[in-house]
C-alpha cells in the first residue's frame, strides 16, 4: 500500500471541492450520529463514491458524505459514516478517510461511534469520553506499508482535548464518563461470553468500528478524541434482542448530549494550529 499515492489522489478532489480553503477540525459520525454536520453553515456536501478509495457506505444511519462549512466561523469537515471492515474495505479505504481530513490542513479528528454499553454503570445514551482501546478486530490498516510504521500507541487519545470536554460537560451539566473501547470486526454482534471476556481485559464500551481511523490517524501524526454513545447494554446484560435498528434507536437518547459537546468544541479557541503541524506524510 502507498500511502503517499493515496494521499496525493485524495489531496487533489479535496483542493476542487474546498476551494482551498482549510478546517480546524475532523469530525467523524458514528451510526445515527450525523446530525452534527446539519449545524454547519454554508454547507457543501461530497459523495465518499467521489473519493479515491473510499468506498460508498452500505450501512443505515451512515449517509456517506462529506460535508463541509462553518460553526461560530471556523471551518469544520465532518463525515456522516464510516467504512467498516465488516463491509469488506480494503485498508486503503481507512487511509482515503483520514487523508481528506489532512488533505483539509486539519490536525485533530474527532471521532464518535454508537456503542455497546459493558460497564454497568453507563445507561442508554449516556456519552462516554475513550481513554483508551483494545483492538480485538485483530487487523491494522497499516499492515503492508514499506518501510513498517511503528507508531507509539501508549498515549492515542489527547489529554489536553479530554480536559477540555470535561469542561464542556460540567458547564453544560452532562454527565460524562471516562472508558476503554473494545473494537470488534462484527457484522454479528458479540456473545455474552466475549463480552465477559472484555470486561475481564478492562473493556467499558464494544463496537464495530473506529480502531482503524484511530491507527491511521495517529500515523499523520493527528490529535484524537473519541467519543461512544451508548445504544444498549451489551450482550448477556440485558435480555433485548441486539440489531443494528436497536443501535439506531439508543442513540437517539445520547444524540443531543453529544450534539452539545461537539458544537461547544468546534466554537472554542483551536488547541492546536496546524501552523506547527508535521504530518508523517
Amino acid at each position: 500500500m502507498n500511502i503517499a499515492e493515496i494521499t496525493a489522489k485524495v489531496d487533489n478532489v479535496i483542493k476542487d471541492f474546498c476551494n482551498n480553503e482549510t478546517a480546524e477540525f475532523g469530525c467523524i459520525l458514528g451510526s445515527g450520529l450525523g446530525e452534527v454536520a446539519d449545524s454547519l453553515e454554508n454547507r457543501r456536501t461530497l459523495s465518499y463514491a467521489e473519493i479515491p478509495y473510499l468506498k460508498p457506505s452500505t450501512i443505515k444511519g451512515h449517509a456517506g458524505k462529506i460535508c463541509f462549512g462553518k460553526i461560530n466561523n471556523k471551518n469544520i469537515v465532518c463525515f456522516q459514516g464510516r467504512p467498516h471492515w465488516y463491509e469488506g474495505v480494503k485498508a486503503e479505504s481507512f487511509v482515503a478517510l483520514i487523508a481528506v481530513v489532512k488533505a483539509f490542513g486539519a490536525n485533530s479528528v474527532v471521532i464518535t461511534n454508537a456503542a455497546g454499553g459493558i460497564n454497568p454503570n453507563y445507561k442508554v445514551g449516556d456519552v462516554v469520553m475513550i481513554t483508551d482501546h483494545i483492538n480485538m478486530q485483530f487487523k491494522n490498516p497499516l499492515i503492508g506499508v514499506t518501510p513498517p510504521p511503528f507508531i507509539g500507541m501508549d498515549q492515542v487519545y489527547d489529554i489536553s482535548y479530554q480536559q477540555r470536554i470535561k469542561k464542556i460537560a460540567e458547564q453544560n451539566k452532562i454527565n460524562l464518563h471516562t472508558g476503554v473501547y473494545c473494537g470488534v470486526q462484527g457484522p454479528s454482534f458479540e456473545t455474552p461470553a466475549e463480552i465477559k471476556a472484555y470486561k475481564s481485559l478492562g473493556a467499558d464500551v464494544v463496537a464495530m468500528s473506529m480502531i482503524p481511523e484511530v491507527i491511521v490517524a495517529r500515523y499523520f501524526n493527528f490529535k484524537v478524541l473519541a467519543l461512544s454513545v451508548i445504544s444498549n447494554p451489551a450482550a448477556g446484560l440485558c435480555e433485548q434482542q441486539l440489531s443494528h435498528e436497536v443501535t439506531l434507536s439508543g442513540v437517539k437518547k445520547g444524540r443531543e448530549n453529544l450534539n452539545t459537546i461537539l458544537l461547544d468544541l468546534f466554537k472554542q479557541p483551536a488547541l492546536f494550529s496546524s501552523a506547527n503541524f508535521n504530518a508523517v506524510v
